[in-house]
């Protein structure tokens, strides 16, 4: 509440706890059936943790832990999935022998327990302890609640609410939140809207009985006919979409076709036939006799009903046609687009974009998946790189938002993670070159950082240790590189950056692009926005203005308005770093260091090189860096795309054979 809206009111019928939350149970377990819902309990155990110091009223939070218990070896997979998907989403949770569950609670019997998980931070509360906390913390937010308060009804205007009516007067609003549980229907009718619940069954004819133990013979055979033609149809449709035209759809049936068919073939057919029938019946009617309900439906005439069928006919007809090559390339690009990435085997592209940004950016949000991302994110440790001494990064008011913090050391599974007294990952410098020295400033990402190495692993370690090993050939007594590098940047954080790489007086300055230039240049502006931070550069002001995006504006819709203006923006940031390192007689070279491994990140690689030769740059394009190199032997890992120390070393020598092949122009005096 406190981070989207200003102004709240809560309205509560009666007082609040008087109705359901005092009799609640208490328990808060984590591990839920849907990502998101377990992932917004995590987030009240941490709320719970903190909210009575916060509020000063008590909640009744105890970290307890949980444990589950698994007396059948189906059980045991099913708890054995659900840690792999816990931890994937950073859920402290671990499968527990049952002498583990023993030690912890003594008192328990054992007899048939095959395993169980323990997750440590669920626990219990005292559900109107909470729900007071809650209601105490808004008001200290600013909310106001009315108890006793009954909404009577709605004021619209067009499709929006602009005030609510209750028994203590009407209420201007913008937005209305129904949470109305079980009375949700009886409000959301009010308003125009439909609510489906178990009060919606009863007001269109759907009754609930419990019924006798028998087979519904004639229910379940016609519903187990039904799922068996609804998923070969579904199965026509997919190897559809899934070939690339019409012709190599039919050649498909085709070989179906030319198929010799015998009658034993026919006769086990249909006795397969059969058989799936009679099973699907069987496990319907043993689900409908374990829940001992019947519902019907008066009046309904089922799925065959004419108007039902010939609107799905209709449905399967359109979703065939349109997933026709010769259909949707007539259409505009950015639907040809989506409908192919639909149709493709390939991760989509905001899934790409995810995986890409990795774990350390704190930007995976595996909140959807499909099957490749949780093929490869099932296999990361919950810990995977987990940092641990006196933090990397600090946070600024300013445009820069963060920095590496200086004077640190961080260790990691891969080495350690230094920084010296000017906040750079990088060994002691003086802020003044030394008379003799040639200094080079490296700006980028966590390629640059060196994610997941040793600090004397890293490319510009490597690099510089190289060149200084030719620096009486190249005319100077030693070469210094300045590692502002820092795990996260984005490119529109480079130009202030770069303004602090100024202030060491450095004869070069390197900026490393690793992909999708234009949209994460574009990303950040909206951030900025979004998060109401001061834009210092007028430029920048002025194309928001032209873009119409405001903090108000959603990251979805901000982004369509600015993706006209994105090599626009790109181009501008460009010019500005070149414009900056001239006026300082600075030699302003644009390198392209690629990910590892192939994908999105690959879009728009030429058109940003031709961006960074006009604007003035002298450019290394490093796209074939890693050469022959199998993708396992140069990546960090399967779920981390940042290269290893191989990839490092790569990148140091490609660097340094460029530089010295080209000493004209990087070394100029």
């Amino acid at each position: 509440m406190r981070r989207v809206w200003k102004y709240v009111v809560v309205l509560e019928k009666s007082q609040l706890t008087s109705v359901t939350s005092w009799h609640a149970a208490g328990s808060v377990g984590q591990l839920r059936s849907s990502i998101g819902i377990t992932q917004m309990i995590g987030y009240s155990t941490q709320l719970y943790g903190r909210l009575e110091a916060e509020t000063g009223q008590a909640t009744g939070w105890v970290q307890c832990g949980s444990i589950r218990l698994a007396c059948t070896p189906e059980r045991k997979d099913e708890l054995e999935r659900s840690v792999m998907i816990g931890r994937s989403i950073g859920l402290d949770i671990r499968m527990i022998s049952p002498d583990e569950v023993k030690a912890m609670i003594p008192v328990v019997s054992l007899e048939g327990v095959l395993g169980a998980i323990y997750i440590p931070t669920d626990g219990m509360i005292n559900p109107s302890d909470v729900t007071m906390a809650l209601a105490k913390g808004a008001r200290m937010e600013g909310a106001r609640i009315f108890e006793n308060t009954k909404v009577t009804g709605f004021v619209r205007s067009g499709d929006r609410v602009t005030a609510i009516e209750t028994t203590g007067g009407t209420i201007a609003c913008d937005k209305v939140v129904l949470c109305g549980g079980v009375w949700a229907r009886e409000v959301g009718r009010l308003a125009g809207v439909v609510v489906i619940n178990s009060v919606w069954e009863i007001n269109t004819r759907r009754s609930r009985a419990l019924g006798a133990v028998r087979w519904y013979s004639k229910r379940s055979l016609g519903k187990s006919v039904r799922i068996i033609l609804v998923f070969a149809s579904i199965c026509s449709m997919w190897s559809l979409w899934t070939c690339e035209s019409m012709e190599e759809w039919l050649d498909m049936w085709s070989v179906l076709a030319r198929s010799q068919v015998t009658l034993a073939g026919l006769l086990l057919g249909a006795i397969g036939f059969v058989v799936a029938v009679l099973t699907i019946s069987v496990i319907d009617s043993s689900m409908s006799n374990a829940r001992q309900q019947q519902i019907t439906n008066k009046g309904d005439r089922g799925p065959f009903s004419s108007r039902r069928m010939t609107a799905t006919v209709l449905q399967v007809i359109l979703l065939a046609a349109i997933g026709l090559p010769q259909v949707y390339t007539m259409l505009n690009a950015d639907a040809a687009n989506f409908i192919l990435s639909l149709r493709s085997e390939k991760l989509s592209r905001t899934d790409t974009q995810k995986l890409e940004k990795g774990y350390y950016e704190d930007l995976i949000r595996v909140d959807r998946f499909n099957s490749q991302l949780w093929e490869v994110y099932s296999k990361k440790p919950v810990d995977w790189l987990a940092v641990t001494g006196s933090g990397l990064k600090q946070f600024r008011d300013d445009f820069l938002q963060e920095e590496l913090r200086p004077s640190s050391r961080s260790l990691t599974e891969h080495g350690d993670i230094t920084t010296n007294e000017w906040g750079m990952r990088d060994q002691s410098y003086s802020k003044a070159p030394d008379a003799g020295s040639f200094r080079m400033a490296l700006l980028g990402a966590s390629s640059v950082m060196g994610w997941g190495v040793a600090d004397s692993e890293t490319f510009d370690a490597v690099l510089e240790k190289k060149l200084n090993s030719s620096a009486v050939e190249l005319g100077y007594d030693k070469v210094e590189i300045l590692n502002f590098g820092v795990a996260g940047y984005y490119p529109l954080q480079q130009i202030m950056a770069l303004d602090y790489a100024l202030e060491f007086q450095p004869q070069a300055v390197f900026y490393i692009a690793t992909g999708r230039e234009y949209r994460r240049a574009a990303y950040y502006l909206y951030d900025v926005i979004a998060k109401q931070i001061a834009i210092p550069y007028p430029y920048l002001r002025d194309l928001a203005a032209r873009a119409g995006i405001d903090s108000s504006t959603t990251e979805t819709e901000a982004l369509r308005r600015l993706r006209p203006y994105d090599k626009e923006l790109l181009q501008w940031l460009y010019r500005e770093i070149v414009a900056r390192c001239r006026a300082h007689a600075i030699t302003p070279v644009w390198v392209f260091l690629p990910q590892v491994n192939r994908g999105r990140w690959e879009e728009n690689v030429a058109e940003t090189v031709q961006d960074a030769k006009d604007a003035g740059f002298a450019t290394i394009n490093l796209l074939d860096v890693y050469g022959s190199h199998p993708i396992e032997q140069v990546q960090l890992t399967e779920w981390d795309f940042h290269p290893n120390a191989l990839g490092h070393n790569l990148v140091a020598q490609r660097l340094y054979r460029e530089l010295l092949d080209h000493r004209d122009v990087y070394f100029a005096r």
